[in-house]
């Protein structure tokens, strides 16, 4: 079965793919945002802030891991995002934004390189609107950096 000129990745202005992905993760990024402090903070966030932010970093990598089964690098990211933007349910959930939105590019980047540009037109959309990946952005807690 021969496929359309309009799919062809040939016939695809490369501008074109870059702005729709742009476009793509701008709305991706919106949805991350959108109502990030319309919950309350939940217990694992809490352990979080306990965790990473209660600590110095020597005392996230030298005593964390007696305790917390978790790896300590998250811990440490938490300590310097909370330093530098607060406390905060929406400071420390934005951590998880940001790393949430750098997904939607990579796995455009990654669907393009092992497939073809439509897949990666595909996977970049998918990943931008996922309830799955906007939840989970929305988290202060490791699971955003999973999804990248």
């Amino acid at each position: 079965m021969a496929v359309p000129a309009v799919w062809s990745d040939c016939h695809r202005p490369k501008r074109a793919v870059a702005v729709s992905v742009l476009v793509i993760t701008l709305v991706g990024a919106l949805l991350r945002a959108y109502r990030l402090d319309a919950e309350a903070m939940w217990l694992d966030e809490v352990a979080t802030i306990r965790e990473g932010a209660g600590r110095t970093i020597s005392g996230v990598v030298i005593e964390l891991p007696l305790t917390d089964p978790h790896p300590p690098f998250y811990y440490v990211l938490v300590n310097v995002w909370t330093r530098a933007f607060g406390y905060g349910a929406v400071s420390l959930r934005s951590m998880s934004v940001v790393a949430g939105v750098a997904a939607i590019p990579v796995a455009y980047l990654l669907a393009r390189e092992l497939f073809d540009i439509r897949t990666g037109l595909l996977a970049v959309t998918l990943t931008a609107v996922s309830p799955f990946y906007v939840q989970y952005s929305q988290e202060s807690r490791m699971y955003a950096r999973f999804l990248t």
